[in-house]
């Protein structure tokens, strides 16, 4: 009955959809449980610390992909990629329970914890989400794959976000019930990947190094061999560190420059979000079957001037609230050429 149900849904939906919905369900989830936990250790720590609290968050939140990237490449160049994302998401139903305990018996350094676990997740499922999409599509499709992928990663961000500054006000700071819909959430992502074709490993047959310095190095010597794709990489990389930082200070600029509350920034941080959603659609449609690299100093100029705007007009909401859309869809506009060229120019 159950396979029978499973065969009923993957005639009626594309592998792509359910990874969207898939990846959708997980970056919610990641958005949702980070700024529940910035709201929670800015509500016994006090607003005067948020600054350090939001830069400790992030740190905790990056060092899992610094440390764990390179190796879940190697398992997804060696695994069937779906079989990586249904492990992954299996993953992320117990580390959000463990959550919901962490705000049970109030510990900040157990929230740090999971923080850590989920993050550790997203790290050991974003190869295999990217790696999948041309095992899935045709090679003519990536790019518009690649717009859908991202414009529906951000539109969970959005969601994401205003979830937990919805929730965290609705329900009165009440931590517990965000981390169960968490839960729930993240339980919802893992049926959905039981949906996505089954691929066959790619046949590598690299080892695992623990030593995560060498492996980087291994791995960006590789990537130099071919034309390009090193610098690819470093400008999707790069990209990924300017949505960090922004995301990381637009709840302190919120509060100090324009007089918001700590949720209220989060907020503001929707509009980031929806710009870059629009920004990957828009740079889908423009690159229509190629890779349109040209569009990435135009994009680059844009988040440039946004950001001087951002600084000049500090303590107007109306001019902040038009440059952080901006700055999202330039963003958008940046990385999709990158990630794309990665995909196809990668070796198998």
């Amino acid at each position: 009955m159950l396979q029978q149900l499973r065969s009923f849904f993957t005639r009626q939906c594309s592998s792509l959809t359910y990874l969207n919905v898939t990846q959708f369900l997980g970056a919610m989830n990641d958005n949702i449980f980070k700024l529940v936990i910035a709201y929670y250790l800015i509500d016994i720590q006090g607003a005067k610390n948020s600054e350090t609290i939001l830069a400790t968050a992030g740190a905790v939140f990056v060092l899992p992909f610094l440390l764990f990237s390179a190796s879940s490449g190697t398992l997804a160049d060696r695994w069937s990629k779906r079989n990586i994302i249904v492990s992954a998401k299996f993953l992320e139903v117990l580390i959000m329970a463990l959550g919901i305990w962490a705000f049970q018996v109030e510990s900040p350094m157990g929230c740090y914890v999971i923080l850590f676990l989920m993050a550790t997740q997203s790290a050991y499922f974003g190869p295999s989400k990217y790696g999948i999409v041309p095992e899935i599509v045709t090679s003519d499709r990536i790019s518009k794959a690649n717009g859908l992928l991202t414009m529906f990663t951000f539109l969970a961000i959005i969601v994401g976000t205003f979830l937990a500054s919805f929730i965290t006000q609705v329900s009165g700071r009440d931590f517990i019930i965000a981390a169960m819909l968490c839960t729930c959430v993240a339980l919802a992502g893992f049926i959905s990947s039981f949906y996505i074709s089954y691929t066959p490993p790619a046949g590598s047959d690299k080892k695992l190094n623990p030593l995560v310095p060498y492996v980087i190095y291994s791995t960006l010597k590789k990537a130099s061999e071919r034309h390009c794709l090193l610098t690819a990489a470093f400008g999707s990389a790069y990209m990924m560190f300017i949505g960090a930082f922004f995301q990381l200070n637009i709840i302190p600029f919120a509060m100090q420059c324009l007089h918001l509350s700590d949720v209220e920034g989060g907020y503001l941080f929707l509009l980031t979000a929806l710009g870059i959603g629009t920004g990957s659609v828009l740079a889908g449609k423009l690159s229509g079957r190629f890779v349109e690299l040209g569009l990435v100093p135009f994009a680059g100029i844009g988040i440039i001037l946004c950001y001087f705007g951002i600084d000049y007009y500090s303590e107007s909401l109306s001019a902040a609230i038009i440059l952080t859309l901006l700055v999202g869809v330039f963003g958008g506009i940046f990385v999709i050429p990158f990630d794309t060229f990665i995909q196809v120019t990668s070796p198998n």
